[in-house]
């Protein structure tokens, strides 16, 4: 059972914007935790020291800093670790951890963004673009081991799972322009296949070769964000269970969605499943545009080709939205007024079993009702769907930034018939320009908290003078007078089973009743992947509702690896088990 968080308790006995204790509410707990003020946009959470606490690798701008999660006397607090031996990063360089090579303890790799055709290009002391540290369970690292056969380029995120099913985890590395502002032309993607631990080798992908092209658009597409993800995105019942790689595409191209044909080659099925891009492919800008051009020329706009049609899709979040077996997706968009209405806006696609469907209910959008406001933005980076209020239905978390027009961290709760309400003022979160984010249960009470960083980008000076950005700690109160309950669970595969030990790309269930409702949760356990490497702890969380001391909840799972090994357990009551092939362990 959870041990009760007494720092929590006792902070929200205070009222913070209308919500009391006992209530969903979020109190921003950065300074009781100790985390120094950092202005950084790089957070994950991982457990680095085996202790089964959620840990954190941030950076201050330069320098990746490596916190433990400690239990105190009042509840919890972070430590930072003197010297994690992580190399200094260069802007805009990418980093995620997990379990690399299956020896119990959290790795780091980190990848170089090499602008190598800008003219101010200045290649790096390091020889390496692309290493490997592996982690000694302290949360310290051993020194930078490389991984040969990425050429250098700019490099923007990491996904990594096990696409071959192994049991040994790859690295799906997304590249960008080759020179931004030029040209549309962008570097091909990577996929790395590991193939003995701490050895990887490069396997082409269909972008191999292929220039760039604006009629058929082979080559490769610009993306900030990759995703390894479980063959169940692609149909509700499915006999293979390959997995799939996203790629979430910039500068208004369509997304892919990679996935192996029987002969083992990939196709793209994105189109097939509507997931590349809206159905809006006018490419057209408004008519005040045209208007405006005549005195400025900055806004002359031709209509857009066909490839030019989709979004500038930064982040995806995969999850069962309405608890009916088929994994949905949410796209998280930045877009403009100037933009026209072919480029797509953030939604919540709803996985109807052939494709995937827009359902206006589950709206997130926030454009201006007033039609002459032509200068709104939707600056949405980041999102996540997770239970924050623990109702046992997703809700999204939603990140944007970089325009002055109110861009901040939203929660939009889900409601029973569907439709998503914007409650991020009552549940007493107050963060303009939210950056990268990771969701952990940092406290171990059974709910998610959230570490996300803070961007001032593009504020006018009046909005930003006395204030700094930095990252910040947003701790949960859902589950704090005890009447809430969840089940989380830590996952620990067998690499002896053909399956890894971060257990990357698993399918979970749990059955039960939820507030008088049989209720079936899907989870998928995708790790790390999206936006610039998003990673949250690896955690697969289910909320109950109000807590039935006597309810017991049925919980199985499909592992991931050839053998797609499915195990039950006996039926489980609230609170958090560590769960191996073997069973319970916890």
């Amino acid at each position: 059972m959870f041990a009760m968080n007494r720092f929590a308790c006792a902070a929200c006995l205070v009222v913070i914007a209308g919500v009391a204790c006992g209530k969903p509410g979020f109190i921003d707990a950065t300074s009781a935790t100790k985390l120094p003020t950092m202005n950084g946009d790089r957070v994950r959470c991982i457990d680095l020291n085996g202790d089964n606490r959620p840990d954190l690798i941030a950076n201050d701008g330069t320098q990746h800093r490596v916190f433990l999660n400690r239990a105190i006397d009042n509840g919890w607090a972070w430590e930072e670790v003197a010297n994690p031996n992580l190399p200094t990063r260069r802007k805009q360089d990418v980093i995620a951890a997990a379990d690399l090579d299956n020896d119990g303890h959290a790795d780091v790799v980190m990848a170089r963004y090499l602008d190598v055709n800008g003219k101010d290009y200045k290649a790096p002391d390091e020889t390496w673009n692309l290493g490997w540290m592996r982690g000694k369970g302290d949360g310290t690292f051993e020194n930078v081991t490389p991984i040969p056969g990425l050429k250098p380029c700019t490099t923007t995120t990491i996904a990594i799972g096990d696409v071959n099913m192994d049991g040994r985890l790859d690295l799906f590395i997304g590249n960008w322009y080759t020179r931004y502002g030029v040209s549309n032309e962008a570097f091909g993607n990577d996929l790395f296949v590991q193939t003995e631990p701490g050895k990887w080798t490069r396997s082409p992908l269909p972008t191999e070769g292929v220039g760039f092209d604006e009629e058929k658009d082979l080559g490769g597409r610009p993306c900030y964000g990759v995703m390894i993800v479980p063959q169940d995105l692609n149909q509700h019942q499915s006999n293979r269970r390959e997995p799939l790689l996203l790629e979430l595409c910039y500068g208004r191209r369509w997304n892919r969605l990679w996935l192996q044909s029987i002969d083992g080659f990939w196709i793209d099925g994105a189109a097939l499943r509507g997931l590349d891009a809206d159905a809006d492919r006018s490419g057209e800008y408004p008519a005040w545009l045209a208007e405006r051009a005549k005195t400025d020329a900055r806004f002359k706009r031709e209509t857009e080709k066909p490839y030019r049609t989709g979004g500038n899709t930064f982040d995806a979040a995969i999850g069962d939205v309405d608890n009916d077996g088929g994994l949905d997706i949410c796209f998280s968009e930045i877009t403009h007024a100037w933009a026209g209405p072919s480029s797509d806006r953030t939604k919540i696609l709803m996985n109807r079993g052939l494709k995937f469907e827009y359902e206006p209910i589950r709206s997130v959008d926030r454009v201006t009702a007033d039609p002459a406001n032509h200068s709104w933005n939707q600056g949405d980076l980041f999102c996540e769907l997770a239970d924050m209020d623990l109702d046992g239905r997703l809700d999204l978390v939603l990140c944007s930034s970089d325009y002055p027009d109110n861009q901040r961290l939203r929660i939009f709760l889900q409601q029973p018939d569907g439709s998503m309400l914007d409650s991020t003022t009552a549940l007493g979160i107050d963060h303009e320009g939210a950056g990268q984010l990771s969701l952990a249960d940092l406290d171990q009470d059974g709910d998610l908290d959230i570490v996300v960083c803070q961007s001032f980008n593009r504020l006018p000076a009046e909005r930003t003078k006395g204030r700094t950005p930095h990252i910040r700690v947003w701790q949960n109160n859902a589950a704090d007078d005890r009447t809430m309950g969840a089940i989380t669970i830590t996952l620990q595969g067998d690499p002896n089973q053909w399956m890894s030990r971060d257990a990357l790309g698993a399918m979970c269930w749990l059955d039960g009743v939820i507030d008088g409702k049989q209720v079936r949760q899907t989870r998928a356990l995708i790790g790390v992947g999206g936006c610039v490497g998003k990673q949250h702890q690896f955690l697969v969380h289910f909320g109950l509702g109000k807590i039935d001391p006597e309810a017991r909840y049925r919980f199985a799972v499909r592992w991931p690896g050839m053998l797609s090994k499915v195990s039950e357990v006996p039926p489980l009551p609230n609170g958090h088990f560590i769960i191996g092939p073997g069973g319970v362990q916890r």
